[in-house]
């Protein structure tokens, strides 16, 4: 299974573990963008232009999933999986 698969299933698993958002609300609006982009991902092989943006702007440095895995104590591996990410989706 590729890198990208991998890190949005962590991605989901730590976000259905995270308690905190720092009053932001986006837990569940993060959950559903890695959900429907890995499903599209996994169907098709690829990715369309739309998920691209959204998973790009989701794991932008200092975005709100950023805030979300500090303040849930998996801010060191949200730099791991935001690096293959990154590196995915160059």
């Amino acid at each position: 299974m590729d890198k990208f698969v991998l890190a949005l299933e962590r991605t989901l698993r730590f976000l259905q573990n995270s308690q905190h958002d720092g009053g932001l609300g986006v837990v569940s609006d993060a959950k559903i963008v890695v959900e429907e982009s890995l499903a599209r991902y996994k169907k098709n092989g690829t990715l369309g232009f739309r998920d691209k943006g959204k998973i790009r702007f989701l794991f932008l440095p200092t975005n709100e999933l950023q805030e979300i895995a500090v303040l849930n104590g998996w801010g060191d591996e949200y730099m791991e999986i935001a690096k293959i990410v990154d590196d995915f989706l160059a």
